[in-house]
């Protein structure tokens, strides 16, 4: 991994749900033809299967090995499917994808060089086609990406000489790239989050340099125009920041205070684009801090799950009610695992971590049900 970069995370998913949660108990699934052990791959919910795809292992030395291969989970068959590898992007990692509702999109990343190009995967049908790259940003690493409906947009990340502050909007109906206006903010970053709420791109945290970072900025989807993020009452500043919409919301919590991921954060706030107001989340109950972590909307309130502390694996995690202000613990996976995921199954989440090369995988239904 170059030096520029702090240990790599898998991507995680964001997603929504309404109701309250009711646990059940972790059971075995399928560790046969799952992906191998590996980080910075992207994890994908796909309209109910689970893609992953790409990644990288670190060899020692600064020396690594970079994938172009990955996997599709069917959950109701517990089945895992190797992907096809024509017209599959080149090995990388540290790359984005998003769900198109039809495709995975993969753009971006990094092997020997950062990668300006990427792939469109139908997990249906199991096939690849070559995504456009003219008007597409320059190559780059650690930058931010979501879908806003109808197009992915990528925004700001680096390369070993410099950071961005640009990107370009991605249609996979035209296959053509347009671009999107700079925001007034002092430097691109890279490690930062991204969401679509309410009509907006909101972009949030991150690092510049060996700093840290604790602002961010909106991009109203109609206008074609940013506003900042306030300051006053976020977040402290953190690279990694877990991320998801809240309705119209922003949701921050949990991330790293800086490079390397050796101290994590335990908390949150949550970041009306309307109001400009930030509303800290109750500290009490939380989860222990934690990076690289699922953040996930879910009956009602959201959950965290997982992630890692320094270099120990969660496998604990709890749902916190945005009513009641409390937490809720989730009974804990069975062993810490390489892999850890989720697929929305209407209002329901299941829970997904798997080792292949010890033949271990389990996964937890989390039920959303009628509070009384």
């Amino acid at each position: 991994m170059p030096s520029f970069l702090s240990p790599p995370l898998i991507v995680m998913l964001l997603l929504t749900g309404v109701a309250s949660a009711q646990e059940t108990s972790w059971i075995p699934m399928s560790a046969e033809d799952a992906p191998s052990a590996r980080e910075a791959a992207v994890v994908v919910d796909a309209g109910g299967l689970l893609v992953v795809w790409g990644g990288a292992v670190h060899l020692g030395e600064g020396r690594w090995r970079f994938h172009d291969d990955g996997a599709v989970y069917d959950p109701a068959a517990d089945r895992w499917t190797t992907m096809a590898s024509e017209a599959a992007p080149a090995a990388r990692a540290w790359h984005s994808a998003v769900w198109t509702g039809s495709e995975v999109v993969v753009w971006g990343g990094q092997a020997e060089t950062e990668f300006a190009d990427g792939a469109a995967f139908d997990p249906r049908k199991n096939t690849w086609r070559t995504v456009s790259s003219k008007g597409a940003p320059r190559g780059r690493v650690e930058h931010a990406a979501a879908w806003d409906g109808k197009r992915m947009i990528v925004w700001s990340g680096v390369t070993e000489e410099r950071s961005f502050l640009d990107g370009a909007a991605y249609d996979p109906v035209t296959d053509r790239w347009s671009s999107i206006p700079a925001p007034e903010m002092p430097f691109g970053r890279r490690a930062l989050k991204a969401v679509v709420a309410g009509g907006r791109f909101l972009v949030w945290g991150g690092i510049n340099g060996g700093s840290s970072l604790g602002d961010g900025a909106a991009l109203d989807l109609e206008s074609d125009t940013w506003t900042p993020i306030a300051e006053k009452g976020a977040p402290a500043s953190r690279a990694y920041p877990g991320a998801a919409a809240l309705g119209k919301r922003l949701l921050i919590w949990g991330g790293n205070r800086g490079i390397g991921g050796d101290v994590a954060r335990g908390d949150g706030a949550i970041y009306d684009p309307t109001e400009k107001r930030w509303t800290p989340i109750v500290a009490a109950g939380a989860p222990t801090p934690r990076v690289d972590h699922l953040l996930l909307p879910f009956a009602e309130g959201f959950l965290v799950w997982g992630g890692r502390q320094k270099d120990e694996r969660r496998r604990d995690g709890a749902i916190h009610d945005l009513e009641e202000g409390s937490w809720r613990e989730i009974p804990p996976a069975p062993r810490a695992a390489p892999f850890q995921a989720a697929l929305r199954r209407g209002d329901d989440l299941i829970l997904l971590t798997w080792d292949r090369e010890r033949s271990w995988a389990g996964r937890l239904e989390l039920k959303a049900g009628t509070k009384r």
